[in-house]
């Protein structure tokens, strides 16, 4: 193992991703699921820089047209949001390098290609409703889940948080539930009563069946008595949407999607919604402002008698 480099015409490329990555992690405080695709994005540049490149590459050596060159390389195989992505990851990177050297950042003169938002698919209410209706026989599977569904609707949790949730995080009294968020920061979440009186009766009814005598705090639990983890949660609520006849495909963010939706559209303010969801940037909560504004010009086209007519000067 060679001593720290000293100028980036002697730091190599994969050293150097390894040190952003800890920094990233331990000093940033990125989610486990951004580290990832970090690593994806940054794993995937190394190997087409090595295999379009001679010798050890140095990050000193990386230029502008040659990170424009991946990016084209990614663009024939990906879709724009994926090169956007890709670019941002790249960006953070020589970002991080240049607090380290004095150098030009390769990423500077980078230009992101024009993506056109995608909006977050939601659920009607009527269909929220159907899904908190699916068939059960109150085993305590069905009620694990019932209390899974009602507090991801009610609380616009990410899967990940939900997950994560231990015994003492829900407050019957105040209404409230304890949330671990991105960075390891915590906040409060309302809940609603249906969410809390399913959460009631899986804790006494449910849970401790599935508990199976082990110690664990954790609140939501799997057949073996451990912690439930993300994919089951994703597989359980796609189940239960078919189960209760709806034909989208529903997955744990289409809930969180939902909760911020049906909130604006009762009038919520958007920095309210924006503390519930933990978003960092009021910009990534003002989407839910274009699905409503979306939905209204639908209801107005579908409604109006003369929403359709052309006008007449």
């Amino acid at each position: 193992m060679t001593g720290p480099a000293t100028s980036p015409n002697t730091l190599e490329l994969g050293q150097a991703i390894t040190q952003w990555l800890a920094f990233m992690q331990d000093v940033r405080g990125c989610a486990a699921t951004t580290i990832l695709a970090y690593t994806r994005d940054m794993k995937q540049f190394k190997g087409w820089y090595d295999d379009n490149s001679e010798g050890v590459v140095m990050i000193g050596h990386i230029t502008t047209d040659d990170l424009r060159s991946f990016l084209a390389w990614v663009y024939k195989r990906s879709a724009p949001t994926t090169v956007a992505r890709k670019m941002s990851t790249l960006r953070s990177f020589f970002d991080y390098m240049g607090e380290l050297f004095e150098f030009p950042n390769p990423a500077k003169l980078l230009q992101s290609p024009k993506v056109r938002p995608k909006l977050p698919m939601v659920l009607s209410e009527g269909d929220a409703d159907r899904l908190m209706e699916f068939p059960h026989e109150g085993t305590p599977l069905d009620l694990r889940d019932l209390a899974l569904l009602e507090l991801l609707y009610s609380s616009g949790l990410r899967v990940g948080e939900a997950a994560a949730l231990d015994v003492g995080a829900i407050d019957f009294e105040d209404r409230t539930v304890l949330v671990m968020g991105k960075g390891s920061k915590e906040r409060v979440v309302p809940v609603g009563i249906p969410a809390l009186e399913a959460m009631k009766r899986y804790l006494e009814e449910g849970r401790p069946h599935l508990l199976k005598g082990k110690g664990t705090q954790a609140l939501f639990l799997n057949t073996r008595g451990g912690r439930m983890n993300q994919r089951s949660m994703r597989m359980v609520t796609e189940r239960r949407a078919r189960q209760a006849g709806i034909i989208s495909r529903v997955h744990p963010h289409v809930l969180r999607h939902s909760f911020a939706t049906h909130l604006l559209d009762g009038d919520a303010d958007l920095r309210s919604v924006q503390e519930m969801l933990g978003h960092a940037s009021l910009a990534t909560t003002q989407r839910y402002t274009h699905v409503t504004v979306q939905r209204l010009l639908e209801v107005y086209h579908r409604c109006h008698p003369h929403a359709d007519e052309e006008d007449k000067i």
